[in-house]
């Protein structure tokens, strides 16, 4: 068994060839229960619940080393911080981000742009507000209500350009269809600072794509069980 911050990989010893891959995110449940094994008699089992489309599926993991259960609790310790970290990858509209007029800060989060007079374009007349953007996200939240507002994570965004629209030109983003397939659009005060703005944050989507932050850290120690 092969444990990442993305996925749980097993493969047979004999043939490797005869393999699983897990995704994370597909992952419901993970759990330890006792069973009676074929091989080892009354030992700990590792369960793991996955659901795809509309498919759910059980696997069953057992240890012929019966006092090394590491493997086991990994598996739930980066399940559980994997589950944690969503806000890393999911989209969100109107989520509590905002507090005090203050991003809530991710760990590993650094704010590296803050653009006041920034109007999202989602309604007839646009919505004054304040654009953040970090090494992780793009947030976007409203003057008058901060609960008014829409996370990104570079992770979600399919392209960044400048556009025509209705407002003049406008920032768009495209978020890719497995996030919701949105395209959203802004529009800066004064309007010559859209370009070098579309600039800086291209950078940033391109060197989060060359090195991207999941939020799942691990810190492996050198104990041997």
């Amino acid at each position: 068994m092969v444990i990442s911050n993305l996925r749980i990989i097993w493969h047979s010893l004999a043939s490797p060839r005869i393999n699983l891959s897990i995704g994370l995110n597909c992952v419901l449940s993970t759990s330890t229960k006792v069973v009676n094994s074929g091989l080892r008699g009354t030992t700990q089992a590792l369960y793991a619940l996955a659901m795809y489309k509309n498919n759910r599926y059980e696997f069953i993991f057992t240890n012929l080393s019966p006092n090394c259960v590491r493997h086991y609790t990994t598996v739930v310790g980066v399940h559980k911080a994997y589950m944690g970290s969503r806000m890393y990858r999911d989209l969100k509209l109107r989520g509590t981000l905002i507090h005090n007029k203050q991003l809530k800060m991710l760990p590993l989060e650094k704010i590296c742009l803050q653009e006041h007079n920034i109007w999202n374009l989602s309604s007839d007349s646009g919505n004054l507000g304040t654009l953040l953007v970090t090494n992780v996200r793009v947030v976007w939240y409203a003057e008058i209500n901060d609960a008014f507002n829409v996370s990104m994570p570079y992770i979600t965004i399919e392209s960044i350009s400048v556009r025509e629209s209705k407002f003049g030109e406008a920032l768009v983003f495209v978020v890719r269809p497995s996030s919701g397939g949105y395209v959203l659009g802004f529009r800066a005060d004064p309007r010559e600072r859209l370009r070098s703005l579309l600039t800086e944050l291209q950078a940033l989507h391109q060197a989060y794509t060359d090195k991207p932050i999941f939020g799942v850290e691990m810190n492996w120690s050198n104990e041997v069980s």
